[in-house]
């Protein structure tokens, strides 16, 4: 009796250390019994404590803690001896690599790579089982650790009949700069699965600049899946050497590989900007009117001389893009000859030369933008006009914006609504309020969001009715 009393006192008592812990002297001893008889909690307190400690007795009773039925309990324990770094946990920790839960194998794979060069022997082992989600894990881990050791198992495991495993091999090879993986990278971009496919991407660009001169070969390509890929992984590979491939790529037919070339001249930004000027030199209509976008979306102002001549060119979209883009590079000595393409027979260019405007801020722009307003009939220039009278922020827009709160077109009105918001002022107030009975929800989002950007008392009270 006095037995089964003095278990109850102690076994009650667990929750209490487990909220005091050392503030009230508890030592390793107190852990592990809590880790041995406690509820739960107690044992997952119990975890986090024995970390900082590393005796035998410790390390078995967290060997012993993997095999809880809680999962916080054994990731607690997996995090435990990963962070005591003892070699005995390794064998224990990678044999939870065979558990129906995919999170623990992760958990599992994280910690054992912890373990660093001391792991690979027992992963070369699991690398060898018949389950192909073990062998997953034990590359996942093998990639984290990135030791030169692990190339021969990498380059055997990238033939396993597995393509998860292939996968984790692959980017094994790669993390360790392996060029001689990338025929079997490019034979992965050909496959339709986009899972493989984005392994592969991922693969090469952590070869990083060993890989660049593999994929501009592959940038004309019969496959435009595989130029495309190309175009991608070139534009995150650091360092200009891929600029000139991506250059070359501008001219696809396809504008879905071209738009991932312009992206990725965006994102390689001013280091671009000499390389595009030099490619001016070039009579593809495609590859100028890129330049043109990219020029612009950089702000490479050298360029404005060099894009100012493709204002009269015949080609709408040449045109376009140039206007846009000496708007977006503050070519105010230019005002006058954008302002003449308001009326451009294309609806792109008197898209661009509405935003063009906005961009510049130009003593007459909203008069400019007021007789376009009067005059168009196309709804994507109304957006651009109302965006733009938003970017002049001026409150001599409001009479066009009110206007064009009632238009046909839900997104000119939601435009309009966005607009009246940027400019703040109170004398757009009475046509949101009477906006807020529209018939399509996102305009209305728009005008409450108008309404509390202007933010006066006015304001904020028709948000509340």
């Amino acid at each position: 009796m006095m037995y089964r009393i003095t278990m109850f006192i102690t076994i009650t008592t667990f929750s209490l250390i487990a909220l005091t812990g050392n503030l009230m002297g508890f030592t390793e001893d107190d852990y592990l019994l809590m880790l041995r008889l406690g509820d739960t909690t107690d044992k997952r307190e119990a975890c986090i404590k024995l970390a900082e400690y590393s005796s035998d007795e410790t390390v078995f009773a967290l060997i012993d803690a993997l095999k809880d039925p809680d999962f916080t309990v054994k990731k607690l324990a997996i995090d435990a001896l990963a962070k005591i770094g003892d070699e005995r946990a390794i064998q224990p920790i990678i044999e939870l690599f065979s558990s129906d839960d995919k999170w623990l194998r992760r958990e599992a794979a994280e910690a054992v790579a912890k373990f660093g060069e001391d792991a690979i022997p027992y992963l070369r082992e699991a690398t060898e089982s018949e389950k192909p989600w073990v062998r997953e894990e034990a590359l996942i881990a093998l990639v984290k650790i990135a030791s030169p050791e692990t190339i021969e198992i990498f380059e055997y495991m990238s033939n396993d009949p597995d393509y998860e495993v292939r996968i984790r091999a692959i980017e094994g090879l790669a993390k360790l700069g392996h060029t001689e993986v990338i025929p079997t990278l490019i034979e992965l971009i050909r496959t339709p699965d986009l899972t493989l496919r984005s392994a592969a991407e991922e693969a090469f660009i952590s070869i990083g600049s060993p890989a660049v001169e593999y994929l501009t070969s592959y940038i004309t390509d019969e496959e435009v899946n595989v130029r495309q890929s190309v175009v991608r992984v070139l534009s995150r590979i650091p360092g200009e050497e891929s600029i000139p491939p991506l250059i070359e790529a501008l001219s696809d037919i396809w504008p879905q590989v071209r738009n991932e070339a312009i992206k990725g001249l965006i994102r390689k930004g001013s280091e671009a900007g000499p390389y595009l000027m030099d490619a001016f030199a070039t009579e593809n209509p495609r590859i100028i009117s890129a330049i043109v976008k990219v020029l612009g979306e950089i702000n490479y102002r050298q360029s404005i001389e060099k894009i100012a001549p493709y204002l009269s060119n015949e080609d709408e979209e040449i045109r376009a893009n140039a206007v846009l883009a000496l708007g977006k590079l503050g070519a105010y000595n230019l005002n006058d000859r954008i302002t003449e393409l308001a009326f451009d027979r294309s609806s792109n260019v008197r898209s661009s030369v509405a935003l063009a405007l906005g961009h510049l801020k130009g003593s007459d722009s909203i008069d400019t933008l007021t007789e376009m307003w009067k005059k168009e009939k196309n709804d994507i220039v109304k957006r651009s006009i109302c965006k733009a009278l938003g970017m002049l922020k001026s409150e001599a827009g409001i009479k066009v914006l009110k206007d064009a709160l009632k238009d046909k077109d839900y997104q000119v009105r939601i435009e309009a609504a966005k607009a009246l918001g940027e400019i703040g002022s109170p004398a757009g107030i009475d046509a949101l309020k009477k906006a807020r009975f529209d018939s399509e929800e996102e305009v209305k989002k728009a005008v409450f969001e108008a309404l509390r950007k202007i933010g006066t008392p006015e304001a904020l009270e028709a948000l509340q009715r």
